[in-house]
Order: structure tokens, then C-alpha cells, then sequence
């Protein structure tokens, strides 16, 4: 508009050199482009936000009945330290002589062992006095729920049976014989895609099958130097850090040289790609952990105060 005023003509005939003086009289003089960027906070604070994750993510895992890489293992058991008894059944055979009174107990050990060799009973009592002989332990297993499985034990005792009118059990106490870890670590066996010819990391582990079980779940053979008794635990970790439990079949471990095949199996799926992680012991140590279990009913359980029967 301004060149039409000045000199009548039309915009295709106005000079370039017109436009350059034209935009520096109305936007100032040519120079380099940039912006810039004031110092602030994030709007979005990322650190802040993946520790809420990981903390939302074990509630939220736990809460499903999965576990996580962020629990932690148990530590091994010191001598002495006493264990938590209750009874979780009774068995009172009448038909039978001498009588049975057969008691099956849980113990909550304060740490992990590797096995429990044997339940000595030093005392079992009844509230009128009467000893219960010790007739000897049945049956002795761990629970397998949980990566905690090895603080968790129930075991059968036999005793004499008890007079039928007896008010209840003063006292049953022992001590549990058991078989430590004197050096107990975990260690990553594997880390990759899981499945069969990959090679592991240590031991010489490598992955001979992944295959679905027709009653469902997976299994998961592996090779490896490690002995039986030094593979504790194995567990599979996905990318997400989701840890699947592994139940080892015993009755499934072939020998060849020094390497050992270890048939595991999860009621899950394994992941396709994680890390399998050990729990290897070297090395054991004895432990007594003592228990006492007092004041209960003949059916096993804890007496009202001030009852009469």
C-alpha cells in the first residue's frame, strides 16, 4: 500500500530492495533466528513418577497374588533363635493299640533352612500331668507357597494318646534339628529370550525345552553344573520385573558327567524373555531351633482363660 502511494504503481513492478527497507523500518534490522528457553521445573517430574510406579506396582502385585523381584529373600536362621509353632491338626485313633494321638503342627521359622533332619520332642504334657510319649514324627514338608517357602515347615508327631477326660495339653516343646546355608547368594543364571539352545551366564546353564503341560502351566528344562543341593530356588523374571516361582519335580533330574537336567514347573506361563535367578547355597551348617507350644484343648487349640474343660 505504501509503494502505491509513493510512486502509483503496481506490486509486481515495485524494486526487492523496496521490501527489505520496508520490513526493517517495520520490524527492525535482519539478524539470526533463535529462541530461548527460561529455566523452570518440568511439567512432568519423571523420577517422581516412576517411584510412585514402583511402589503402586508391589501393592498391586501382591494384592493379585503375584511376586515381585522387589521381595526380598529370607535370610538364613540363627542357632538358637525360636521358632513359632501352632497346631494345624489332630489325629485321635481309638480303634487302634495302643491308642494314636497324632498332632500336625506348623512352625514359622525365624530365617530359612535348607531341611529340617529331625523333631526332637523335650516334653509333652497334659494339664493333669500326664506325659504323652514321643512316638516319633511322621511326616515333614515345607510350604510351597511362596519364595518365602523355606521359614515355613509343618511336620506329624505321634504321641501316646491321652486320657479321654483330660482338660487339654499343658506343653509340647522341642527343638527342630535342621541343615543350614553357611553361604547362601542369588545369582543370575540367565538372562535373555527363555527358550530352548540358549546359553546362561554362569555354571554352564543353558535351556534345553519351554513347553506347555497338557493339565496346564509350563515347564522349563534346564542343564547345569550345579548339584542339587546347591540350586536352592529358581525363579523366572519378565522385562516388567514380575517374578514366576518354579517348582522343581525331583523325581526329574538326570545326571550326564558333571552336568545335571532339572525339570521345572510353573502353574503360569514362563516369560519368553527375562532372567532366570538362583538361590545357591555352598557350604551347611547345623541349627536347633528351639519351639513351645502350651495351653490347648485336646483338639489342638488355645484354651479360653477360665474354662473348666
Amino acid at each position: 500500500m505504501s509503494w502505491h502511494a509513493v510512486a502509483g504503481g503496481g506490486a509486481s513492478n515495485r524494486p526487492v530492495v523496496f521490501d527489505h527497507l520496508l520490513n526493517e523500518r517495520l520490524y527492525g534490522q535482519n539478524g539470526p533466528l533463535r529462541a530461548v528457553i527460561a529455566p523452570g521445573k518440568p511439567l512432568f517430574d519423571y523420577a517422581a513418577e516412576v517411584k510412585n510406579a514402583r511402589q503402586a506396582f508391589v501393592a498391586n502385585a501382591r494384592e493379585l497374588g503375584l511376586n515381585t523381584d522387589l521381595d526380598e529373600l529370607p535370610e538364613p536362621v540363627v542357632d538358637g533363635a525360636p521358632a513359632k509353632v501352632r497346631v494345624i491338626g489332630v489325629e485321635w485313633r481309638f480303634g487302634s493299640e495302643p491308642p494314636e494321638y497324632n498332632l500336625s503342627l506348623l512352625a514359622e521359622l525365624p530365617g530359612s533352612v535348607l531341611r529340617i533332619d529331625q523333631v526332637e520332642i523335650r516334653r509333652a504334657q497334659t494339664l493333669e500331668g500326664q506325659r504323652l510319649s514321643d512316638e516319633g514324627f511322621i511326616c515333614l514338608r515345607r510350604s510351597p507357597n511362596s519364595l518365602q517357602s523355606q521359614t515355613n515347615w509343618s511336620f506329624e508327631v505321634r504321641f501316646s494318646s491321652p486320657l479321654s477326660n483330660s482338660k487339654g495339653i499343658a506343653e509340647i516343646s522341642g527343638v527342630l534339628q535342621c541343615v543350614g546355608a553357611q553361604n547362601l547368594r542369588t545369582v543370575e543364571l540367565f538372562s535373555g529370550q527363555i527358550r530352548s539352545g540358549e546359553e546362561g551366564l554362569e555354571f554352564g546353564t543353558s535351556i534345553e525345552n519351554v513347553a506347555a503341560v497338557g493339565t496346564g502351566g509350563e515347564k522349563i528344562l534346564i542343564r547345569t553344573r550345579l548339584e542339587p543341593e546347591q540350586l536352592v530356588s529358581l525363579t523366572a523374571v519378565d522385562e516388567a520385573g514380575l517374578v514366576t516361582s518354579l517348582e522343581r519335580q525331583s523325581q526329574a533330574v538326570m545326571r550326564i558327567g558333571q552336568e545335571h537336567t532339572y525339570s521345572y514347573f510353573t502353574r503360569r506361563t514362563v516369560p519368553r524373555t527375562g532372567k532366570l535367578v538362583a538361590k545357591i547355597m555352598s557350604g551347611t551348617v547345623p541349627v536347633r531351633i528351639p519351639f513351645s507350644v502350651s495351653n490347648l484343648t485336646l483338639l489342638g487349640q488355645p484354651r479360653v482363660a477360665g474354662a473348666k474343660f
